[in-house]
């Protein structure tokens, strides 16, 4: 299964806010 360069950009960005998100909030 080969991903579409946007769905990859689209899980990175996922991955970015679920890191990124639990930092802010503390």
């Amino acid at each position: 299964m080969k991903m579409t360069p946007l769905l990859n950009c689209c899980l990175q960005s996922w991955s970015l806010w679920h890191a990124y998100i639990p930092m802010s909030l503390h």
